[in-house]
């Protein structure tokens, strides 16, 4: 399938390219598909919507669930709204953000961000404390209480995480077996 679609879009033989066709190109090609979209350090801007140009990293998070639409707030007031048009700026008195539930939308990314976050942050801590402390052997015990506090720390947000998720109807993510018993300890609490 890629020679396929690689070689009718380079023909010309076909200017769409489904959500499918784009991971098999972002593969062939050895790029992440997003770049295919966004042409990061490329472009200077991208149509992001008809008739609406970003940025491509800021069209880019987005995208991905980092930030919310990178949209200019004059072209958006005069097409949303409710209400009566005040007379004096022509915009609605009401004015309905369609970005107002933006950060709702996006939880189970932030949500699954800060839980890699924490699983990365309880893996390292042993090698992060033995970047500030050194390979003293004399502070052994001031490592192992400094790993025991970054360990503890991370393994409190990832239960608020997790519970976070759990309350939206979402799965949380699988955790490496010690984790995994340190945490469900944890949560029968």
């Amino acid at each position: 399938m890629p020679r396929n679609v690689i070689t009718n879009i380079e023909n010309g033989r076909r200017a769409d390219v489904s959500a499918a066709e784009l991971l098999v190109l972002g593969r062939a090609l050895g790029i992440p598909p997003a770049l295919l979209l966004f042409p990061i350090g490329v472009a200077d801007e991208i149509e992001v919507l008809p008739g609406q140009v970003a940025q491509p990293w800021a069209a880019y998070k987005w995208f991905i669930g980092d930030e919310s639409f990178p949209w200019s707030p004059a072209g958006e007031l005069e097409e949303h709204g409710s209400g009566p048009v005040d007379p004096a700026s022509g915009m609605h008195r009401w004015y309905d953000d369609p970005e107002r539930n933006w950060h709702e939308g996006a939880a189970p990314i932030s949500l699954y961000h800060r839980h890699e976050q924490q699983m990365e942050a309880w893996f390292d801590a042993n090698i992060r404390a033995a970047r500030l402390l050194g390979d003293d052997a004399s502070r052994a015990s001031e490592m192992s209480e400094l790993v025991s506090t970054w360990r503890k720390s991370a393994e409190r947000e990832l239960v608020d995480v997790r519970t976070q998720l759990r309350d939206l109807g979402l799965t949380p993510p699988k955790l490496d077996d010690r984790l995994q018993k340190i945490i469900d300890q944890m949560e029968r609490r």
